[in-house]
């Protein structure tokens, strides 16, 4: 099973959800949880690499147009 949250920074500050306390840190193996948050809204990004130390368990997908090659 894979479960998508994308703009966990868009999700509403109310009762502290910027805190990611109700993020799961660990899941069955057979459970892979992807989320995305764009850096510097809220802290929900430094929030997500205090819970995820690990950076063989992160990947940071740069902007679109950032790695373009011109021939």
């Amino acid at each position: 099973m894979i479960i998508f949250l994308d703009s966990l920074d868009q999700i509403s500050p109310a009762d502290g959800a910027h805190s990611l306390t109700w993020l799961p840190t660990r899941l069955p193996l057979n459970v892979k949880l992807i989320v995305s948050s764009l850096p510097h809204l809220f802290g929900v990004l430094d929030t997500l690499l205090k819970l995820i130390p690990n950076p063989e368990n992160r990947i940071e997908i740069q902007p679109l147009g950032e790695n373009i090659v011109t021939r």
